[in-house]
């Protein structure tokens, strides 16, 4: 079983942080902007474990990526589930649009 979403891009005109909240993420003051870009997310089942891939090199896969901390606090309300899932990320290049192929519709 595999899953496929998009996540839609932004640029944060404005980011004011303005203190720690009690479950350790900040409490911010933001302006975004969308732009024409998305991360591609894949989930798929795959072994006992979670396990986080991502193109982009530079970014933690373990639980200091906020991806990992999702899928984990997920599969954590979600006991049911016999096997973990496999989530990545595909990050966009600056400037690169991708472009959706279209699917021929039956008459």
């Amino acid at each position: 079983m595999r899953l496929e979403k998009k996540s839609p891009c932004k640029v944060n005109l404005i980011l004011n942080i303005l203190g720690k909240r009690a479950d350790g993420f900040h409490e911010l003051e933001t302006v975004m902007q969308p732009v024409n870009l998305c991360d591609e997310m894949t989930f798929e089942r795959a072994g006992t474990r979670l396990e986080l891939t991502c193109t982009n090199p530079d970014l933690p896969t373990d639980a200091k990526n906020l991806v990992h901390r999702a899928a984990a606090s997920f599969l954590a309300a979600a006991k049911n589930f016999r096997r973990r899932p496999h989530p990545s990320a595909k990050k966009p290049a600056a400037r690169r649009r991708h472009r959706r192929r279209q699917r021929e519709m039956p008459p």
